[in-house]
């Protein structure tokens, strides 16, 4: 430790001011050490609320009830719905199909039942959009076809049984007369939304946007476009992006 003497003073005058500036660099070190001492405080109290509670008070995200089915929402803001299996089918439509919802199907043995809710109020691209949608995940993928026919129908026309007829699980009987939608391609968008969750879509409702991969039926399995696509999409987990990708498929 170095001591400095001014020589002009007397050794009584240098021990003063020695003393003096110890005195005032205590003050400020005391002064430092509350000041660290209230600004932990602050941080634990974190205004009346512990960090550990404020985590708690985080909210996470809230699941919706179509996160366990394949969706999408069209250029107008509908929300469209399908299922991913039989069982998925009939609980779609017995608990969500609503007075106004519209219901969308390809004309083949084997395809997702898909609930554009709120139909009836849609224009004409939301229903091409579902339209697309629908044929898209239907068994005409697998089978290689480059287009499918669909149509829709309101509530009232979408029967379980009728007449003492009754059908399987996942299929339905439809009465009345059906709006259709013929040749619709087969063409699905894959991509990251807004959100960062990787979605499905139809083309109709993708055109424009960037960061997605346009698939039609082709080749290529599901395993072989994960692992192309893995590192672009920085994909994790397989099962998410095989229940999007309908079946062997091009990039296009």
């Amino acid at each position: 430790m170095k001591i400095t003497l001014d020589l002009r003073k007397s050794a009584l005058q240098n021990a003063q001011a020695l003393f003096d500036e110890a005195k005032k660099f205590r003050r400020k070190a005391e002064g430092a050490r509350k000041a660290i001492a209230d600004t932990k405080r602050k941080l634990s109290q974190n205004n009346g609320v512990s960090e550990k509670s404020v985590a708690g008070k985080i909210k996470k995200h809230k699941k919706k009830w179509f996160d366990e089915y394949r969706h999408f929402t069209t250029s107008n803001g509908f929300l469209c719905v399908g299922g991913k299996s039989a069982k998925q089918n009939d609980t779609l439509v017995a608990s969500q199909l609503k007075e106004g919802d519209l219901f969308f199907h390809a004309d083949v043995h084997g395809a997702s039942a898909v609930v554009l809710k709120d139909g009836l109020r849609a224009k004409e691209q939301d229903l091409r959009e579902a339209a697309q949608f629908a044929a898209c995940y239907s068994n005409s993928w697998k089978l290689g076809s480059g287009v499918a026919d669909v149509y829709c129908v309101g509530k009232e026309h979408v029967l379980k049984y009728s007449q003492g007829e009754f059908v399987g699980k996942g299929a339905f009987l439809i009465s009345g007369e059906r709006k259709w939608f013929k040749n619709v391609e087969l063409k699905i968008a894959v991509g990251l939304d807004a959100s960062g969750e990787l979605v499905g879509v139809p083309a109709f409702a993708a055109a424009g946007k960037k960061g997605f991969v346009m698939l039609a039926p082709g080749s290529k399995t599901k395993e072989e476009l994960f692992r192309q696509l893995k590192f672009p999409f920085k994909l994790r987990k397989s099962d998410t992006f095989f229940a999007l990708v309908p079946g062997n498929s091009e990039i296009v």
